[in-house]
């Protein structure tokens, strides 16, 4: 699945993380409600914390322990994995 199958909101954020800075430290909720161009109080930073965390959860984002949001780990695509032993190749 791509990132055009997201809703507007969720691409934005996978965007900007994507996008963020270099070297794995990640972007905080309060960096992406900013690239987001939201005012920077409490109950929008938590609702882009809520939104980004289910994008973690979902697998489209990685969360740090410290709670700061990276691109998700590139998979092996299903058809490269066809065929090697041990790999289920049918997507299921």
């Amino acid at each position: 699945m791509t990132v055009e199958a997201l809703a507007l909101d969720f691409r934005r954020i996978v965007d900007l993380v994507e996008s963020g800075p270099g070297g794995g430290e990640g972007v905080s909720a309060k960096e992406i409600a900013s690239g987001l161009g939201l005012e920077l109080v409490a109950a929008k930073i938590e609702g882009v914390r809520f939104k980004a965390m289910r994008l973690a959860e979902r697998g489209w984002l990685a969360v740090s322990p410290s709670g700061r949001f990276t691109p998700r780990q590139p998979t092996v695509p299903v058809r490269a994995a066809a065929g090697k032993p041990g790999v289920r190749g049918d997507g299921l």
